[in-house]
């Protein structure tokens, strides 16, 4: 039976692992600083914070800006199980706005509306590239806020379909990364190279998603990643020298 925490079980947070909270606090503020820095540079015009790294040409738009803000206020006022009363509702009604805006985005790319998503905010267009949200950004957005929308929600055995989101919401911006690593940064578009994700953009949403695994680690696909058994052993220690190979071996 489905249950919003599992029925009558809530797990006693201070047993959870402080390197593992302390990531998700880290990853919630790191989503909220960039959408802070970001939304400055497009009030100030100062393009350093729209591109924030060195050699990044491609700035993150204020539409993407603003769901970063809203999914990393969402996940720290989340990132405590069983959080209830105010912080609970007001963490959701973040996490639905991310996620509406995203929806919304992706609904003009499917039925060619203008709904002004990109314009809400800022209407400059900056430099060469498209101020607007890209395809694979909207989609992630929509799978991470989604989680962040069900972040407690448990099935049978404890499973949290919130932590499959979170792990195909990291999909593309991953594939973002290793198409600029095989100098393909369009690897994750879906239209046609037109418009890209940025890497500060691709950046910020893995250490968002590895906060929002961080933030359940006593269920689900974590509990099993954590556990001291032959299959959390194998995960912790061949699944990232094998993903290196293959990526390498890509390359």
């Amino acid at each position: 039976m489905s249950s919003e925490y599992g029925g009558s079980h809530v797990p006693n947070t201070s047993s959870a692992p402080s390197s593992l909270s302390a990531l998700s606090t880290g990853a919630a503020a790191t989503a909220v600083a960039a959408g802070v820095l970001v939304l400055l540079g497009w009030i100030l015009d100062v393009v350093a914070l729209r591109t924030f790294l060195p050699g990044v040409t491609n700035p993150m738009v204020a539409s993407t800006a603003s769901c970063f803000l809203l999914s990393g206020v969402a996940l720290w006022l989340l990132r405590r199980e069983g959080t209830r009363g105010a912080r609970r509702w007001v963490g959701k009604a973040c996490a639905l706005g991310a996620t509406t805006v995203a929806l919304l985005k992706l609904s003009e790319y499917a039925f060619g509306w203008e709904l002004g998503i990109d314009q809400t905010l800022f209407t400059k267009n900056p430099g060469p590239f498209p101020g607007q949200m890209a395809v694979p950004t909207a989609l992630s957005f929509t799978l991470v806020g989604s989680a962040l929308l069900i972040l407690d929600l448990e099935v049978r055995r404890r499973y949290r379909p919130a932590q499959i989101l979170t792990l195909l919401g990291a999909l593309l911006p991953i594939l973002g990364l290793i198409g600029r690593f095989y100098g393909v940064p369009t690897l994750s578009s879906f239209v046609g190279g037109t418009v890209v994700m940025a890497l500060h953009t691709a950046l910020t949403f893995l250490a968002l998603c590895v906060g929002i695994l961080a933030a359940r680690p006593h269920s689900g696909i974590m509990k099993v990643v954590r556990s001291d058994g032959p299959g959390g052993v194998l995960l912790r220690r061949l699944l990232p020298g094998a993903v290196a190979l293959i990526v390498a071996g890509g390359w």
